[in-house]
């Protein structure tokens, strides 16, 4: 038979007594047959649909037999095409011969003859194949790295430690005041992004500002502008200055980059001020605070007549942003309860309330050290991020294959192929030998046995073929009532089994 003139064609080749051998790519997949020059008559293969360029790893699996070792110092590899137009572009040209392999995926698939097959072995078990399997093999791979992950996070938090002025406290109150700040952020964005709410503010308004690394500064929030149809609809326009501790500079900066800033010092007072946008994610809150020396009519005040009102700004927010930096906790009790109505919105400024309390009451408030041990919760909380995300997909390709091993097995019991203590029974072995759940039913059943040959084989010429297409000349006029008939059956046959597997939880 033919694999044993390929035994002998590969002995000879390999003793070297055939010099020229005309060859499919298959020779050179799991073969070691390497030869002195290897020669490509073209660069083409169909894919069952077209014909298309080889692939990297086809290319180079191929190129790759050329040469021997201890033989050749290199191995040559010649493109001989007889017609110009079969050369192909320089590009794919590269992408074929220098482009990296492509990722190996596992293909295993379960199937009910494979799971047929290990019921009936005891000395190999389902779970034993699957372990064997090159999917589970790259599970393992990713555990690997999983570990290796777990200790970097271990060292990095070992060689990091976040070293509070407060030892007595279980762990670093950084992680408690992070996770209000941010609370706070998500519960001040969805109240302030209603219109409801927002309207109800009379501007201008001092307001506490929730900055990068959350930190806290006293501004005026001068008006509100609103975009209908946008993830963020509300900005608000504020005013934040320096002060002589600050050196200078600006102390409060903000996540959201503000593209519409007007910036400036005071001559008089060399104190710098800025005009920008923010969210109300970087509120914290709004404050009761009269203003009556302050005359400006913010809410008209447009962009150009900033700069000129900028002094009388400064005037009206110094004294109070000196009192705000001496002890923030003092002004807490003059923030503005919105929903005094206590409507639709009263849960959620309760919630804004008690994450404020916590930000206001954390020992991190006002340290020095808070920014950096932020910057440093933030390395760690990445690194968590990332080993959550392995450890759900590792669980969930685990789960996947259990749940599919479940469903397969409840199908073969609800047609009768193994008993209730997955015992294969009669049926299991035709199912093992013909390699299909529905050409088991149809030889039980006994479907066959009225068709002719020529009719058996044309049925079974269904499951070899290689195309999915559907014949546009068939006509059932040209075939018997059984065979037609046997169709019908088979079709309905077919709709049981999808119906089990549904019902089981398999995704058909």
């Amino acid at each position: 038979g033919l694999p044993i003139a390929k035994e002998i064609v590969e002995m000879l080749f390999n003793d070297g007594l055939v010099k020229v051998l005309f060859a499919t790519e298959a020779f050179a997949m799991g073969v070691n047959m390497p030869t002195k020059t290897a020669v490509f008559c073209g660069l083409k293969k169909s894919d069952g649909k077209d014909f298309r360029y080889l692939l990297s790893s086809e290319y180079t699996q191929m190129s790759g037999r050329a040469g021997r070792r201890g033989l050749d110092a290199k191995g040559n590899v010649i493109i001989f095409l007889t017609d110009i137009e079969q050369l192909p572009h320089i590009e794919d040209l590269n992408k074929m011969m220098n482009k990296s392999g492509e990722n190996l995926e596992s293909k295993f698939k379960l199937t009910y003859p494979i799971i047929l097959t290990l019921l009936n072995n005891e000395n190999f078990k389902i779970m034993d194949l699957i372990k064997k399997s090159f999917s589970e093999n790259s599970r393992h791979s990713s555990m690997n790295w999983f570990k290796e992950k777990v200790k970097q996070l271990k060292r990095h938090m070992k060689d990091n430690p976040i070293n509070c002025k407060y030892p007595n406290t279980e762990t670093p109150p950084i992680e408690d005041f992070f996770n209000a700040s941010n609370k706070l952020r998500r519960e001040q964005t969805n109240f302030l992004n209603e219109m409801d709410i927002i309207t109800r503010l009379k501007f201008p308004k001092l307001v506490i500002l929730l900055g990068k690394n959350n930190v806290l500064d006293l501004g005026l929030c001068l008006r509100y502008a609103y975009y209908k149809d946008s993830r963020n609809p509300i900005d608000l326009r504020v005013f934040v200055m320096s002060s002589s501790r600050d050196r200078g500079k600006i102390s409060i900066e903000f996540e959201s980059a503000s593209q519409n800033v007007t910036a400036g010092n005071d001559r008089q007072t060399g104190l710098f001020w800025r005009f920008l946008d923010v969210r109300p994610a970087e509120v914290f809150g709004f404050l009761d605070t009269k203003l009556d020396r302050l005359k400006v009519k913010t809410v008209t005040l447009a962009g150009n007549q900033e700069k000129e009102v900028a002094p009388e700004l400064t005037s009206a927010l110094q004294t109070h942003r000196e009192k705000f930096l001496a002890d923030p906790k003092k002004f807490e009790a003059q923030l503005i309860a919105l929903d005094n109505d206590r409507d639709y919105y009263y849960n959620t400024e309760l919630a804004i309330m008690e994450e404020r309390n916590k930000v206001m009451t954390s020992l991190c408030r006002g340290c020095d050290l808070q920014a950096q041990h932020t910057e440093k919760h933030l390395k760690v909380l990445d690194m968590r991020r990332d080993l959550e995300e392995v450890d759900k997909r590792m669980k969930s390709e685990n789960q996947a294959i259990l749940d599919e091993l479940a469903a397969r097995t409840n199908v073969l019991k609800s047609f009768k192929y193994i008993d209730d203590e997955e015992v294969p029974l009669l049926k299991a072995k035709i199912a093992r030998e013909t390699g299909s759940l529905l050409i088991s039913e149809l030889i039980v059943e006994n479907l066959l046995d009225n068709l002719t040959v020529a009719e058996i084989a044309a049925l079974f010429s269904m499951f070899v073929c290689q195309f999915n297409s559907r014949d546009e000349n068939f006509r059932e006029e040209e075939f018997s009532d059984q065979f037609l008939n046997v169709l019908d059956k088979m079709e309905a046959i077919l709709e049981r089994i999808y119906d089990a597997e549904r019902k089981f939880g398999m995704l058909v």
